[in-house]
């Protein structure tokens, strides 16, 4: 092959090869542009069903304003949220007093929901104030052998409160002595039983099953202030 052959191949060749360039530049735009236009639709798309099927804000029948369900929560547990929330709606001072308890009972002392001792139910309830020294004593009294009681028995059969039976509350005043003085809270007193589901394996003899509850309003929100054993029955001891 001469060399004149040679350099026209070559031109050929090169021709050729800028000939598909040229052809691949307008289809790879062209693929890329398409690409975006996709892409902004689908984000349009999201947009739109987001807004379209978005319901407002649907009052969650668990939380309030002041107060949220606890952890893993029982039956009757919702149940007794379900009557707080009634009681805050109405605004009845009483009842929502009434309805504090019982919330507290059955997320204090139950224990089916626990992880350990440091997982305290119903401590949103207590008067804030006290919060620290209730937590406290908590840990070293009533939650001190949980971990115990766990591994020996399981978590599903510790105590699980199943009913609270609370009397009318009692208006009264919560007085607290501080370092600035003298400090007086509306109160109910309210005097509540409690059961335990029988499944359990504890011995619920010597567990706590009965109460007298101060509950106080505090910055809007009525918190247990002071728990008390009951008083005894008529001819019958207690300590």
């Amino acid at each position: 092959m001469t060399e004149k052959k040679r350099r026209n191949q070559k031109r050929r060749i090169n021709n050729f090869l800028i000939l598909i360039i040229l052809i691949l530049i307008p289809l790879t735009a062209a693929a890329f542009l398409w690409n975006l236009h996709q892409i902004e639709n689908v984000k349009k798309g999201e947009g739109e069903t987001l807004v379209d099927e978005e319901p407002e804000a649907a009052v969650n029948e668990y939380r309030n304003d002041q107060y949220v369900i606890g952890n893993n929560s029982t039956v009757v547990n919702k149940e007794y949220f379900k009557e707080l929330n009634s009681a805050l709606e109405a605004q009845d001072p009483s009842a929502t007093a009434q309805a504090v308890v019982k919330c507290f009972i059955t997320e204090y002392y139950t224990w089916t929901n626990k992880d350990g001792n440091y997982d305290i139910g119903g401590m949103q309830y207590i008067f804030a104030p006290k919060k620290a020294d209730f937590e406290t004593y908590t840990l070293w009294n009533f939650y001190e052998d949980m971990a115990l009681y766990i591994k020996k028995y399981g978590r599903n059969k510790l105590i699980e409160v199943s009913g609270v039976q609370a009397d009318t509350p009692v208006s009264c005043e919560f007085t607290v002595e501080n370092e600035e003085g003298t400090q007086t809270y509306p109160a109910y007193e309210v005097h509540a039983a409690w059961t335990y589901d029988s499944s359990t394996l504890m011995d619920t003899q010597n567990v706590q099953k009965e109460a007298v509850f101060t509950v106080a309003a505090n910055q809007g929100r009525w918190e247990i202030a002071a728990i008390t054993d009951a008083p005894a029955s008529e001819g019958e001891e207690h300590d």
